[in-house]
């Protein structure tokens, strides 16, 4: 996450909008540091939730689309018709056969975990859309991975971190500093899109990524493709598809 923070801030000079950091309040600061703080707890369950149960269960992450439908409704008064939350389930049914084949691995606490990870992730959005009112995206996705990197490497060393850091070769630092760059490159772009349009509908779309995954898996790792991940993919394409001509608005509350 730090090294996705540095490319973040790297990304902001690329757009040559770092003056605009001398405008930002300190509500402003404190909105991004608790966005900072919700994705540290976010990634420390996923990676928690990993060491405890079946990977294949990491389908659960996709209930994202679950609490922000419930969320953006009440909190952000956007308006959800019963035609786009079936269509978000029917993705994150498509997902779940994607991701497991089928087949689900007994229930544990890390599932739980895996629970977690999305609500923190639902409300960290919801606080970027506001704060993207008035601020660029850029900024946020920089203060986003900075602060909540800062915090994890915090909460991690006494685990002797530094160690691992100081141990790393050449081309693992490389590697580090393009996943850094991607995530940050990827996050920035997903901002943009919720400032864009409503967030129910944005975190449904990006449910799409599994499919992406299995296509580049069958196509570089010669993964075998069955009728469940046939299926699973057709039905988030499809969802995909309709909910990408859904027209983002607001309830009309008079």
């Amino acid at each position: 996450m730090v090294t996705a923070g540095l490319m973040g801030w790297v990304l902001v000079l690329l757009r040559r909008i770092h003056g605009e950091l001398l405008t930002l309040t300190s509500r402003k600061l404190f909105e991004m540091s608790l966005i900072g703080a919700g994705v540290a707890m976010a990634f420390l369950s996923i990676f928690t939730g990993v060491s405890l149960t079946a990977v294949s269960n990491s389908f659960l992450l996709q209930t994202e689309v679950i609490y922000t439908i419930v969320l953006g409704y009440f909190l952000l008064k956007e308006r959800i018709t019963g035609r786009q939350v079936a269509a978000s389930l029917i993705v994150v049914l498509g997902d779940m056969m994607v991701m497991t084949g089928g087949l689900i691995q007994q229930v544990n606490v890390g599932d739980l975990l895996f629970l977690t990870a999305p609500l923190f992730f639902t409300v960290t959005n919801i606080l970027a859309k506001g704060v993207m009112k008035t601020t660029d995206p850029s900024i946020v996705v920089a203060f986003r991975y900075t602060s909540g990197g800062v915090l994890l490497l915090s909460l991690q060393a006494f685990t002797g971190v530094e160690r691992l850091i100081l141990g790393l070769k050449p081309f693992q630092i490389l590697l580090v500093l393009t996943q850094g760059l991607l995530l940050a490159t990827s996050s920035l772009l997903s901002h943009f899109a919720m400032k864009k349009i409503n967030l129910s509908k944005a975190s449904a779309i990006f449910l799409a990524s599994p499919v992406v995954s299995a296509v580049l898996a069958i196509a570089f790792l010669g993964e075998r493709v069955t009728l469940i991940h046939s299926i699973g993919s057709a039905m988030i394409f499809i969802s995909v598809l309709y909910l990408a001509r859904l027209r983002s608005a607001l309830r009309d509350l008079t």
